[in-house]
């Protein structure tokens, strides 16, 4: 979950993909959009185990006065209107009073964790990184420890606010609809309206499906030359967008976390997940890198080779990888297949790897492994994500120029501390789906 101006998207680190509009990497989906820039984002302690981020000329108060640490964020002030009248989210957990209490705070000079036994949420201040964060702000993360429910309530003060979700395109739209045009709809999905000559109608990216729009009741969407001076932009705060969701599985379950309305409650409800392994992470749907998307054109991989596609750039914020994917098929037996990290250039260093991943399945699918060993990411650095297998594959792609594939043979499972590639480029201008 993310702080974010109006406009701006930003994330925290990790390889899990996610359905953004970005052909050459993903950055992240906001929770809220700020209207100010942030200046040197530090936290401070205040009284009363209150801790503050500054946020341009925004203060985003975290914490209670009470004994137990309650996480909250209120915005003192939004260009001459009250935060504290307009939005205040506090987390809850529907019908589980537990999951709440007894939490207790630690701070960095850039992040502030709440946590109890059953989970944890971290904020942490973001860089700029365009196109999806022009301005920067505050991320929010969550990781579930336990079984608490299929739902988080995080209450708000709607005095000054009002809330639309944004449902899937399928309660918008219906197949044989007449546009105006004299076309007709011929496909709806969640995400996607075609007509009957293979246009694209409409597009809803899939963090924005059970996403909530949130509008200041009282400020318009037309703006004064005294307010457009002061940063004030429009009517809108903002957005909570879905929330990508996995749990700790050796092949991870992901999914997306969506928004409903429910009294003075903003609902967010889990995806379902057979039998979850705990813990299950909730951050920004754009907490990735590399090539999101499924590409169209397969390319068989052979035995005992390190493949890597290159060069992906990195988000603004440094961190550590979690998981990375890509999108393919078996090619006749069972194989296995491990993912990688290399820094870019023609001689490259080793940041890490993934457990295996079993093609028990014939099926092409996004195929998902954590990283086992290292991982460590650098902000705004571009890097290749690798792969090696113990029998043929096919990894899907798209051709795109400026994206390429390189190879280096190297036995199945070995992961070489530097690596000079002895063919960069082996294939030009395509971007794998990895």
């Amino acid at each position: 979950m993310r702080i974010k101006r109006l406009l701006g998207i930003g994330l925290s680190i990790g390889i899990i993909a996610s359905m953004l509009l970005s052909a050459s990497g993903v950055y992240a989906a906001p929770i809220v959009q700020v209207h100010k820039p942030p200046a040197n984002l530090q936290v401070s302690q205040t009284a009363n185990n209150n801790y503050s981020i500054q946020v341009g000329a925004n203060a985003l108060i975290l914490g209670s006065a009470t004994t137990s640490f309650t996480p909250k964020m209120v915005f003192p002030d939004w260009n001459g209107y009250s935060w504290n009248a307009q939005l205040g989210l506090t987390m809850a957990v529907t019908g589980n009073a537990l999951a709440v209490a007894g939490m207790t705070s630690s701070s960095t000079s850039t992040s502030v964790t709440a946590s109890n036994s059953y989970f944890s949420i971290t904020y942490s201040g973001v860089n700029v990184n365009p196109p999806f964060n022009e301005t920067g702000g505050l991320d929010m993360s969550i990781n579930i420890l336990k079984n608490i429910g299929t739902t988080l309530a995080f209450g708000y003060n709607s005095t000054n606010v009002n809330a639309y979700v944004q449902p899937p395109l399928t309660a918008e739209w219906t197949v044989g609809q007449l546009l105006p045009n004299g076309n007709t709809i011929s496909s709806v999905t969640a995400t996607t309206v075609t007509d009957n000559q293979g246009n694209i109608v409409a597009f809803r990216p899939i963090y924005v499906v059970g996403s909530l729009c949130l509008m200041n009741s009282i400020g318009g969407g037309m703006v004064s030359t005294a307010q457009a001076a002061t940063g004030y932009t429009t009517g809108e705060i903002g957005m909570l967008y879905a929330l990508k969701c996995q749990d700790s599985s050796s092949t991870p379950q992901t999914g997306y976390a969506t928004w409903s309305i429910s009294g003075s409650n903003f609902i967010l409800t889990l995806p379902v997940f057979t039998n979850p392994v705990y813990p299950i992470t909730l951050a920004p749907a754009g907490d990735t890198f590399g090539y999101t998307t499924a590409g169209s054109t397969s390319q068989l991989m052979q035995t005992d080779i390190l493949y890597a596609g290159y060069p992906f750039p990195s988000t603004s914020n440094a961190g550590t990888a979690t998981a990375i994917q890509f999108y393919g098929n078996r090619f006749g037996s069972t194989p296995h297949v491990q993912l990688g990290i290399y820094t870019d250039g023609a001689t490259s260093s080793y940041v890490g790897n993934t457990g295996v991943i079993t093609l028990n399945s014939a099926a092409t699918q996004w195929w998902s492994a954590n990283i086992s060993s290292g991982g460590t990411i650098s902000a705004n650095t571009t890097y290749d994500l690798g792969w090696n297998g113990d029998y043929y594959i096919n990894i899907f792609y798209s051709s795109i120029s400026n994206y390429n594939r390189e190879s280096y043979a190297v036995s199945y499972g070995m992961w070489p501390s530097s690596v000079t590639w002895t063919s960069r480029p082996f294939s030009s201008n395509t971007e794998f789906s990895i």
